[in-house]
């Protein structure tokens, strides 16, 4: 698995911490040797820098744009990686 970050952002916690979340990709190579082929699978996740919490969701979907929008989502709400499957279970069933 690789990881391309997509976006920090700074948020504060109800208590006042400061926190830096990280929001990135997730890809993996899947292959089929019996039709030698091969396609990234992409999925997300969240980090918080100040804590070494984080979460992810791999295998999401083929499809970059589509991960790209749902990063973009994710970090322009401020999820964080508590919430982070529920947001994404609500995503694909939408």
């Amino acid at each position: 698995m690789r990881k391309m970050i997509m976006c920090k952002k700074r948020a504060e916690s109800d208590n006042g911490e400061r926190l830096t979340l990280i929001y990135f990709v997730t890809i993996d190579e899947l292959t089929n040797i019996s039709f030698d082929a091969s396609a990234e699978s992409y999925g997300v996740g969240i980090a918080i820098e100040e804590r070494g919490e984080e979460a992810c969701v791999r295998h999401i979907t083929l499809r970059s744009s589509e991960i790209f929008g749902l990063t973009s989502l994710l970090s322009s709400n401020f999820v964080t990686p508590v919430t982070l499957s529920d947001a994404v279970e609500d995503w694909l069933c939408r």
